[in-house]
Order: C-alpha cells, then structure tokens, then sequence
C-alpha cells in the first residue's frame, strides 16, 4: 500500500485514505479513476422526443379541456 501525502498539512496518509487523518482535508487520488465506455441510458434524441411527446399530451389534452369547459359555460349562461 502506498502513503499519500497531505497538499495542505503534508502529513502522510495511507494509500487508501480520502481524507488527511490530521487536517481532515481531500487527499487526491494516486490513480485516475476509470472512465465509463458505456453510452448513457438516455441520449439527447431519446429526451427531446419525450418533451415533446409531453408538450403534445398537454395541448392536446388542455384544448380538450377547455373546449369542454366554453361548452359548459355557455349551456349554463343561457
């Protein structure tokens, strides 16, 4: 196990420590974290759709909505 030196305090650290055991500040990784190469769950493509498919849902159904509510309104008006 390597040591790590605090950048703040310069009190050495086990190798698997996060913090500085006498400061309490971030130590910095010995080694760069593996990067991901799987795609996301969701691309770009997939969540404008989904926007959009909402934005539709919500004119469509509101201008449902509202046709039936002028209906109402003017069968009780008169």
């Amino acid at each position: 196990m390597s040591a790590n030196a605090c950048p703040r305090c310069g009190a050495i650290n086990s190798g698997a420590a996060r913090f500085c055991m006498k400061c309490r500040n971030p130590l910095q990784p010995t080694a760069p974290l593996p990067q991901s190469d799987l795609p996301t769950a969701f691309g770009k493509a997939f969540v404008r759709n989904l926007i959009i498919i909402g934005i539709a849902f919500i004119v469509i159904f509101g201008g449902i909505g509202i046709f039936f509510l002028l209906i109402y309104l003017f069968a009780h008006a008169m």
